[in-house]
């Protein structure tokens, strides 16, 4: 009966730890790309999830209200900022967030 109990107290230690660190998910398992644009530009990009490890390009359309600056891409889960190089990142272990920068030059009505 003690071992029983001794066997219980560490899976749930077990679970307890991979549940506040994230490690449930199995390896090579792909992650979700979101696209946050606040309704001012339309993004693309080439996979909506992808694996660790795979590029992603990114794309937007053309506008005549607003200019592009940059992009910024970040993991969901700590904040972390990805590096975007030639419109293109390689996906991190994590699910990600992609930040399209403009600049609004005027109204057209």
């Amino acid at each position: 009966m003690k071992q029983r109990k001794i066997t219980l107290f560490i899976l749930i230690a077990i679970f307890s730890f991979m549940m506040l660190y994230g490690c449930a998910q199995t390896a090579g398992s792909e992650h979700q790309v979101t696209i946050l644009t606040g309704g001012f530009a339309t993004v693309h990009v080439s996979k909506s999830t992808a694996k660790q490890g795979e590029i992603i390009t990114l794309s937007y359309e053309k506008n005549s209200s607003i200019r592009f600056k940059s992009w910024w891409v970040t993991e969901q889960h700590t904040g972390r900022e990805v590096i975007v190089t030639n419109n293109q990142f390689v996906m991190p272990d994590d699910d990600v967030y992609v930040y399209c920068d403009v600049e609004f030059l005027g109204l057209n009505w």
